[in-house]
């Protein structure tokens, strides 16, 4: 078994953009997605305050807001198909 399949099934049920994390799987093992130190910490402080499930893309922009990590925040929105890459690792700090 794939060690993505549970991940993947999870994913999909909880996101309300299939196209878009189907987008961010084909890229996966191809190039990673640079992403800056800040947004990675930010995305960090989201996760550390368990208040929504990683999964949801929406709801960590959201969160990211309410922690004041509008760098994270900015990032996600123009980024959106991207997110998946970096939830499952295949991303290097820019």
């Amino acid at each position: 078994m794939h060690i993505y399949s549970h991940a993947l099934y999870y994913f999909f049920l909880y996101t309300s953009s299939v196209e878009n994390y189907t987008f961010a799987f084909s890229l996966m093992g191809q190039n990673k997605v640079k992403v800056p130190q800040a947004v990675l910490d930010g995305i960090e402080a989201v996760r550390l305050s368990g208040k929504t499930n990683m999964l949801d893309c929406a709801a960590v922009i959201y969160w990211a807001s309410q922690l004041d990590e509008h760098e994270t925040v900015i990032w996600m929105h123009d980024n959106s198909k991207l997110y998946a890459s970096v939830l499952f690792g295949d991303y290097e700090v820019a």
